[in-house]
């Protein structure tokens, strides 16, 4: 091996301390890269190290520019940055490049929550909603009994689940969440609770409408109020603003009945702390080995579970709701990680 002069060696030096790549270190002095590497070891720890391997198509200004059309709503994802890379940057590299450099800008890839549809008018009834009642403690938000309806299904749910499995064993019972060709069967159901924990609940066997969701509230709700010793007169109604809860009839009994009800802004799901007590309600039913056997069954079910539910659980829900406001108003009336 032939012996280096000083100039050559201090002139590797130099260049490793400036950055320049192990390669074309090598192709400038004519050694070998262990040589380069060989040379670049005697330098201090700090010294910048030289890069190796083939430079990148991607400059740090390029990569800034990047992040910006993504984290502004520009490009949404890989395939959609890679196409822009090359037609109007004429870069060509790889989806899986791009992925790579988007998570070492800190970017993570997630799927798109779907969220209702807001309009300019509905994001002003947001905010009118934050205004109202963005000062309002605990205290006030103890007093209001929310309602809702929502759909159960008897076999499965709606949504994909996912499941970890061993690529070297092959088609497990655990694996596969079993279908009925038509389907299986689901009912709706009318629920509401309280700071002090759920409420009367109401199957609703046929198609609700204005007539149907009156008799479900002159029963369900006195019974609430009793079981829990809540005066009507300290009682606020929560409901959205589903056709039949704003129907005349709907409100000529709640000024017959003379509650208050809370000022409720469209499409905002997000705000409505019962969402959550559903999705609580659905993953117990989930965890029952074997699906009811028919709707009458799912029903006794859901009662048992229901009635199981914790009042902590309602109240950690009814706590969210300033959390919830400052969400909206962060947004200025757009939509939440609700």
């Amino acid at each position: 091996m032939r012996k280096l002069s000083e100039s050559i060696a201090d002139g590797i030096k130099a260049d490793i301390q400036s950055g320049m790549a192990t390669r074309r270190i090598a192709f400038k002095y004519h050694v070998s890269q262990s040589t380069v590497s060989r040379i670049g070891r005697t330098l201090p720890p700090t010294t910048l190290r030289p890069k190796s391997g083939r430079p990148s198509k991607i400059s740090l200004t390029t990569r800034r520019h990047i992040v910006r059309q993504v984290t502004n709503g520009i490009l949404d994802n890989a395939v959609e940055v890679q196409r822009y890379l090359k037609d109007e940057m004429k870069i060509d590299i790889t989806a899986t490049r791009v992925r790579q450099i988007l998570r070492q800008e800190d970017l993570t890839a997630e799927h798109k929550k779907k969220k209702p549809k807001l309009t300019a008018e509905h994001i002003k009834k947001r905010m009118e909603f934050v205004r109202r009642y963005e000062h309002w403690t605990i205290e006030d938000w103890k007093k209001v009994l929310w309602t809702d309806e929502t759909k159960i299904n008897r076999y499965g749910s709606d949504g994909t689940r996912w499941v970890w499995k061993n690529n070297k064993v092959g088609m497990q019972a655990r694996l596969v969440e079993e279908t009925l060709k038509f389907g299986g069967g689901s009912l709706m159901m009318w629920g509401c609770m309280t700071w002090e924990g759920t409420g009367f609940i109401s199957h609703i066997e046929a198609g609700l409408d204005a007539k149907l969701y009156i008799e479900i509230l002159e029963e369900c709700v006195p019974l609430t109020q009793e079981y829990y010793g809540i005066d009507p007169a300290d009682m606020i109604f929560q409901q959205d603003n589903d056709p039949k809860h704003t129907s005349r009839l709907a409100r000529e009994f709640f000024e017959e009945q003379g509650y208050r009800l809370l000022f409720w802004p469209p499409n905002s799901p997000d705000l409505n702390p019962i969402e959550h007590l559903w999705a609580y309600l659905k993953r117990k039913l989930a965890q029952f080995e074997r699906p009811p056997g028919g709707i009458n069954a799912l029903w006794l079910r859901i009662q048992e579970v229901w009635n199981e539910i914790p009042s902590s659980v309602v109240q950690n829900l009814i706590e969210s709701m300033p959390r919830r406001i400052q969400a909206v108003k962060r947004a200025k009336g757009g939509h939440t990680k609700y």
